[in-house]
């Protein structure tokens, strides 16, 4: 059975931790000229080509990374397509259903995640339609929780949805990933306790 395109996303952390470990101090630019003793200088790919990493000390935090997990192979038609979307700044392919994308900063993440998605003809991993179905629900309350998610994917990176298995529905969104954490985790023990779907922007 060929399975839906579904995409998912994850926010990307430097594996290495925080930049400054492994940034030179002096890096030459913006002051006395320095004498290169041939050390080796840190670069990443842009699509301009490769830039220094000293151009920015702290890369990580000055680019908006996220990774972007498929059902479906990443051929190069699909990195073809995802270039062209308006936003993306960088695209780097790590496995057959994985990519790390770079958003530019004048652009909304949001937006530029649900265009590369209608681009590819894929929808989210997790959606009120494909998970609606663990709990009884009239239609009425199934149309509820698409719009629902619908709204909260398009203007909040960080958000959840726990759909109580009485019809009753909570939704929440938050500013940053810490307080997104906690919040899916009351919603997490509450589905434990009391059964429902939860639904959130990073699972």
């Amino acid at each position: 059975m060929t399975p839906k395109r579904m995409i998912s996303w994850e926010h990307w952390k430097n594996p290495l931790g925080s930049d400054d470990e492994f940034v030179p101090e002096e890096d030459g630019y913006g002051g006395e000229e320095q004498e290169n003793e041939g050390g080796i200088r840190l670069a990443i790919p842009t699509a301009g080509g490769f830039m220094p990493v000293t151009v920015y000390q702290n890369f990580s935090s000055n680019f908006n990374y996220w990774m972007m997990h498929t059902t479906f192979n990443l051929s190069r038609p699909a990195i073809n397509t995802i270039e062209r979307v308006p936003g993306v700044e960088t695209c780097d392919v790590v496995t057959r259903y994985r990519v790390r994308i770079g958003f530019a900063k004048c652009f909304e993440s949001a937006q530029v995640k649900k265009d590369i998605m209608e681009a590819l003809q894929a929808q989210p991993y997790r959606t009120a339609e494909a998970n609606v179905g663990e709990v009884h629900l009239d239609e009425a309350t199934k149309q509820k929780v698409s719009v629902l998610e619908r709204n909260a994917r398009d203007n909040c990176e960080f958000w959840a949805i726990y759909v109580i298995p009485n019809g009753e529905i909570e939704c929440v969104q938050a500013e940053n990933r810490q307080e997104y954490e906690k919040l899916v985790g009351l919603f997490r023990r509450a589905q434990e306790s009391a059964g429902g779907i939860v639904l959130s922007s990073h699972e």
